[in-house]
């Protein structure tokens, strides 16, 4: 749905060029919730400019819905850019138009039949939950309603692609997640394809099946979400994930233990310690709940004979536990 290949992008300062995108190659599967996270300066917002055709790579190609996006004329441009919904951290709604008059706005510049625009208005604010709030203005609106509002106005011409950029970087925690369920919910029922950026982990972590994790223009690490989280392997992922504070340093033997889904909840641990009697010690823990079931990671040290802890392992890996050298 989403293919982006080798594309770099430079752009022109008084003192220099500035590169935002060095060499980036990623694939977004149809329906699929794809996050793209890094710190700010990473190129993440160029990336999705890249994707709606607002900004052209200086090398590398992007596709979007089967259509070549980098390399499409202006008219081409405009004729794909309906399947393309975009949502936006600040809102950018039409202050003076209503709610309904904010969702209409897409269709009416595509030229949808008036009648269908108000079925479709009607159908959308049921959608997003924002059933009597037609006449009100974005001044009337929380920050969450406004967002729900932008989400409705990006589904108008019932786009193949959506693109969230930050959606939900000014709302609070708890706004955040009704979001966040709602665009699942949206990918669920409708099998919609979701791109989207942020530098929060919380974001990711809810929502998304895989991510790119971005540093300097170039993508660093790319993959399922619960492999990067178990697994990170550059140091911003590391530091986005906030890893485990470690004060282990000085003991012996080290492991970190993954638990993937249903092994998350069971005693597994307790079993092989009792089973083997081995002297263990729990230095730190956590489960998160991705969006494909939980993953629990515990760091540990065992003092034990190098052939006790490997017969240990061995029965941790044998009851679905990943077991990683520190």
């Amino acid at each position: 749905m989403i293919s982006i290949s080798h594309v770099s992008k430079a752009f022109a300062r008084r003192d220099g060029p500035v590169v935002a995108l060095d060499d980036v190659s990623l694939h977004v599967a149809q329906g699929d919730i794809y996050g793209i996270i890094g710190y700010s300066g990473a190129g993440k917002s160029t990336l999705l400019r890249l994707m709606n055709g607002l900004e052209h790579p200086d090398q590398g190609t992007v596709t979007v819905a089967d259509t070549l996006i980098s390399a499409a004329p202006e008219r081409a441009l405009r004729a794909v850019r309906p399947k393309i919904g975009i949502i936006f951290q600040h809102f950018n709604l039409l202050w003076s138009r209503t709610v309904a008059g904010n969702i209409r706005l897409a269709m009416q510049i595509a030229g949808t039949p008036r009648a269908q625009i108000e079925a479709r208005t009607a159908e959308l604010i049921r959608l997003v939950g924002l059933e009597g709030r037609a006449v009100a203005y974005p001044s009337q609106l929380s920050g969450g309603q406004k967002q729900r509002v932008g989400i409705a106005r990006a589904l108008a011409n019932n786009p193949d692609v959506l693109l969230c950029d930050e959606a939900t970087s000014a709302l609070d925690p708890e706004t955040t997640d009704q979001i966040l369920d709602l665009l699942a919910q949206i990918n669920r029922d409708f099998g919609l394809t979701i791109a989207l950026i942020t530098h929060e982990m919380h974001v990711v972590r809810r929502i998304c099946n895989h991510v790119a994790v971005m540093e300097n223009g170039r993508i660093v690490e790319a993959g399922a979400v619960s492999d990067i989280f178990a697994n990170p392997q550059s140091a911003v992922t590391r530091s986005l994930l906030r890893t485990l504070p470690d004060d282990s340093a000085d003991a012996p033997n080290r492991l970190v233990l993954v638990y993937r889904g249903a092994v998350a909840s069971e005693p597994l641990l307790a079993a092989a310690i009792q089973k083997h009697g081995l002297p263990v010690t729990i230095h730190g823990g956590r489960t998160n709940k991705l969006a494909d079931g939980p993953l629990g990671e515990l760091v540990i040290s065992v003092d034990a004979a190098p052939e006790q802890i490997a017969a240990f392992v061995t029965d941790l890996n044998a009851a679905g536990i990943e077991v990683h050298d520190v």
